[in-house]
């Protein structure tokens, strides 16, 4: 049992400074890159915590002595760690108030005025003393009075206070959770084996040298998972329309193109809100931004499961359906009267489709609903025309005058 509880705890030390040395460059490199006080935040706690680790390395391998009775500038790397590390994801989601940033400077406040007790407590205490003058009792090293356990009980009360204070204002709460239970568990090992049994069982010593990996690990998974989650936001915002939500026009007109390309069978519905610049100018812009979220949202809904839908310029909004068994033109008529149904305007709207050509170009579908619209919108508004229409309308009208140019 010996020689595997020493190869775990070799395995667990290495392992931690390796997950130490990765959380620092990645710190280091998000820093240099972005600049950010959460990010600085990081990179201060992952350096205190790796003078923790280096520090109990080098008693443990140099100075085993001094390592039985854990030095109380340890206990200070550890709580300033803890205290720095929760800071530093907050901030990964939230800007530090002064509230917040008063509390954190009270909390290290605190820990500096518990390891000043916890030394003014250890200075007379050298370690067991061996011969006829030794004090009956306990060694010193495992007495309830240690006095490293005001720290050990400082750090207790700070990993709950963190629970409540960091995990309401953050994303990814279930991973949080996961580093500070393994976190506890970790404390609650070292509180059992330092000051309340005399002789620890090989699986709490065990635990604690493997819980420390295990919580250093999901931080390293958190860290991870937040900046793909930054990364998808950069990304989302540059192919979305601040204000609608919907896709830009470039990012459509590229997967447009796509579809194409793969010979997709692609209907385009083009639509344009019906008296919108007489909207801003009377009820101001407001009341046309709203207008024209209303439709957007109307618009996502309709397609949502059977293609996109994108903002083309002003109040001009394209949607693409891209499922085979989607009727372009009930899709229209749908968006039409839900718009005049749901909302305080209407729209004209035009579409066309791909159809069977394999030859056709985004650029000639869009123009071809962008002139369906544009007839819906010069006979009478509020009303849904297809290219087909259009063209069947334009030969109406050279057959003769006396032919209407109205679509039934």
């Amino acid at each position: 049992m010996d020689s595997l509880e020493k190869w775990i705890a070799d395995f667990a030390s290495g392992g931690a400074i390796v997950l130490l040395l990765l959380l620092l460059t990645v710190a280091m490199r998000l820093f240099h890159s972005r600049r950010k006080k959460a990010y600085f935040t990081l990179l201060l706690a992952v350096a205190i915590m790796l003078g923790e680790y280096g520090l109990r390395t080098y008693l443990a391998e140099f100075a085993p002595a001094e390592a039985a009775r854990i030095p109380f500038w340890i206990h200070v790397l550890q709580i300033c760690a803890f205290i720095t590390i929760n800071m530093g994801i907050y901030q990964l989601y939230n800007r530090l108030s002064g509230r917040r940033l008063l509390l954190a400077a009270a909390l290290l406040a605190l820990a500096g005025a518990a390891a000043w007790l916890a030394w003014q407590d250890a200075l007379p205490v050298a370690g067991p003393v061996a011969g006829p003058d030794a004090p009956a009792g306990p060694p010193a090293a495992f007495a309830f009075a240690d006095s490293f356990l005001i720290l050990d009980l400082y750090l207790l009360l700070l990993i709950p206070l963190a629970f409540f204070l960091v995990t309401r204002s953050i994303g990814q709460t279930g991973k949080f959770r996961l580093g500070l239970a393994a976190y506890l568990a970790m404390h609650l090992s070292h509180l059992a084996g330092r000051h309340f049994i005399a002789e620890p069982h090989p699986l709490i010593r065990m635990a604690e040298s493997l819980l420390p990996v295990a919580f250093l690990f999901v931080l390293l998974l958190f860290v991870i998972d937040r900046l793909v989650e930054l990364l998808q936001a950069v990304y989302v915002s540059s192919i979305t329309d601040g204000l609608t939500g919907l896709y830009t026009r470039s990012f459509l007109l590229r997967r447009l193109a796509q579809y194409l390309q793969h010979g997709y069978r692609i209907g385009v519905i083009f639509c344009d809100i019906d008296n919108f610049k007489r909207l801003n100018d009377t009820q101001g812009h407001q009341a046309g931004d709203e207008a024209l979220k209303s439709v957007a949202r109307i618009l996502s809904e309709q397609v949502e499961d059977i293609g996109l839908a994108g903002r083309y310029g002003g109040e001009e909004l394209v949607a693409m359906i891209t499922d085979p068994k989607a009727k372009p033109g009930e899709v229209a008529e749908s968006i039409r009267s839900r718009v005049e149904r749901e909302t305080g305007v209407t729209v004209s709207v035009g579409w066309s489709s791909s159809g069977r050509s394999k030859k056709i170009s985004g650029d000639t579908l869009l123009k071809q609903a962008d002139e369906a619209m544009y007839f819906s919108k010069s006979n009478g508004k509020n009303r849904v025309t297809s290219w087909q229409q259009l063209k069947k309308a334009e030969k109406q009208a050279k057959a003769g005058p006396e032919e209407s140019l109205s679509i039934p």
